[in-house]
Parts: structure tokens; sequence; C-alpha cells
């Protein structure tokens, strides 16, 4: 019997120098086209070709809405990619006057969410005002959003966590102590995928009881500073780690698989 062998690594990057190779998101279109959120814009590649998007500074934030459209999110707020007469892609601006610095982006059921630290964005209709909601000196600034079972949840540098209903912000635990900060979350087939700022990882059913996966490796994990996480199937993720790479788990057993 043959051995498995290694996971494979490919290396894709760019070669012009006014490219900036520090990415913050990547997403891909429904024709296969990936875009890299960068310090000088956004990244287009074909497989091939690259191009650069400018978008007046860094870009931290991408998504694709159903009907194709990208959305962008970053210093100097949020807004769409259009094509121009010429066949050129360009940003332009969704955002009100003095939105900066918007580091999330994020679309559930048709309404698209923008987060700065100062203020959650929420269009229903890109083409009318959006609902906005401002951080207070009570919450603090505001560090993260994110979608669970088709809702809507803020986490509050003070207040914690929150569950969004309309135009008020309403305390919510999740099943988390106060202290408990939510980095990612990640959707899967039967339950999500939750990762705290202190590199536990835990599965969130129906049931709505965060259960921990004990990882193998967890003092590997904590060392090396988890960053963000995702199901690659019905038992395998990926950790992505801030120095360690990126640690490929089994989630019945939380043994490591593979470290690239």
């Amino acid at each position: 019997t043959a051995q498995p062998g290694n996971y494979f690594l490919s290396h894709f990057s760019p070669q012009e120098e006014t490219f900036d190779n520090v990415c913050f998101d990547i997403v891909q279109n429904q024709n296969g086209i990936m875009y890299f959120a960068t310090r000088n814009g956004i990244l287009e590649f074909d497989g091939r070709s690259w191009s650069l998007i400018p978008a007046n500074g860094a870009v931290y934030s991408l998504q694709v809405g159903a009907d194709g459209t990208m959305y962008w999110a970053g210093a100097s707020g949020f807004g769409t990619i259009v094509t121009d007469d010429q066949g050129a892609q360009q940003v332009q601006s969704l955002s009100p006057d003095g939105a900066s610095e918007v580091f999330i982006s994020l679309i559930v059921n048709d309404n698209i969410y923008f987060l700065s630290n100062e203020a959650l964005y929420v269009y229903t209709d890109p083409q009318k005002e959006p609902v906005t909601i401002l951080a207070s000196n009570l919450t603090g600034a505001f560090n993260n959003v994110f979608e669970m079972f088709g809702s809507i949840y803020l986490n509050s540098e003070q207040e914690g966590l929150h569950k969004v209903e309309g135009n008020n912000l309403v305390k919510s635990s999740l099943g988390f102590s106060d202290d408990d900060e939510i980095l990612f979350v990640s959707p899967g087939d039967n339950n999500y995928l939750i990762g705290l700022t202190d590199s536990r990882i835990f599965l969130y059913g129906n049931d709505h009881n965060p259960t921990q996966i004990n990882l193998k490796d967890a003092q590997y994990a904590r060392a090396n500073v988890v960053v963000d996480g995702k199901w690659l199937n019905t038992q395998l993720l990926v950790l992505a780690t801030l120095r360690g790479g990126m640690i490929f788990v089994d989630v019945s057993s939380g043994k490591t698989e593979e470290i690239v």
C-alpha cells in the first residue's frame, strides 16, 4: 500500500513590484476569477495574469453577491466594483461621509453588512441609504460581526456579544462567558466552527451549546496564534495561524493530520 503523501501546496505570486503581497481576504467569483484584498487595493488573478484595481488605500474584506456583484471594505470606506465604459474595473463607493477603516463585510439573506470600530452599516438595498448602528461609550469599539443560523451577531469591546435586531443591539452570549471573544465563525453542513481569541476551537450545532474540540496540538496552536479557521469537509478542518502555517485537524479526534 502506497503512503498517502503530504498535502500539496502551490505558490502563485505576482511579480510586479507595484503589487502588495500582504493579503487580508480572498474571494472567488462565479467565473473562477480570484480577488485578493491587499494594502495597495484589490488584486485580480485569473490563474495566469495579475491586475490591480486601486482602491485609495488598503482593502480588508471582499464579498461576492448572488448576482455576481463584488463588494469591498477598506481604509477609505466600502462599496462595489464596477466596470467602466472601457471595460476596466474600478471601485465605486457606497459609504457615507466619514466612514473609514471598515474591516469586515458580510452578506446574509441579501442584506449586506459593513463593520468599522465606530459603526455597523446595514444595506437591505444598495440603492438606498444604509441603516447605521453606532458604537457608544457603553459598547466601546466594535470588533467583529458574523452570522449564525440566519441571525447577525456583533462583538463589542466593553459589552461583549450582541444580537443585531433591526436598528438595535440585544445582549447575547451564545453559551460563552463575557470574557470569551469570538475571533471567527465558519458555517458547516450541520454546525458552525467557532474560534476564540485564546485559540480555543468549538463546534456549535442545533442544540445551541458550544462544544470544545480538544486539539491534540493545542499548545502549538496557542503558541503560533490561531487567526482563522475553515471547514474542508464534515470531518476535516483547517486552522490558519499567525506564525505556524496551517493546521489540518480531524474534528472527531482533535488529532493533527498535517501542518503546512
